[in-house]
């Protein structure tokens, strides 16, 4: 909260430079290294919770968009992650990227592609007779 003077024009400048600040913290992109580090620092200090006797994998994060900033996080049971495992994760996000603004995590189920044999590779199929 900011106390500014109509009369005086006091605190004027603060609330400029401030409005700046947070514009420009929610326009921000974050760099995708710096963001999986961060990621597996807080899985090695502070592992997601077991569910049914299984452990939530977090593999990746990338910022998808930005104003606000929105990251997307693939895991492997996103429906099994608390709330609060959300609230940490979000929270360790904020204070390394020192944000003021919304920021919406957007957890998903990795999805693995198949792969596809080359041409050159592959068996020639047995004709039936």
């Amino acid at each position: 909260m900011l106390f500014v003077s109509a009369r005086t024009g006091k605190g004027v400048t603060k609330l400029l430079d401030t409005a700046a600040r947070l514009v420009e913290q929610f326009r921000a992109r974050f760099p995708t290294p710096e963001m999986n580090k961060l990621l597996e620092a807080l899985q090695d200090s502070h592992p997601a919770p077991l569910v049914k006797g299984r452990r939530v994998k977090l593999y990746y994060v990338a910022q998808v968009a930005y104003a606000p900033p929105t990251l997307v996080v693939q895991c492997n049971r996103p429906d099994s992650l608390t709330d609060h495992y959300r609230r940490y994760v979000e929270n360790r996000f904020r204070e390394t990227f020192g944000l003021e603004v919304p920021l919406r995590i957007v957890y998903r189920e990795r999805q693995r592609r198949e792969r596809r044999v080359p041409q050159a590779q592959r068996r020639p199929r047995r004709r039936e007779r």
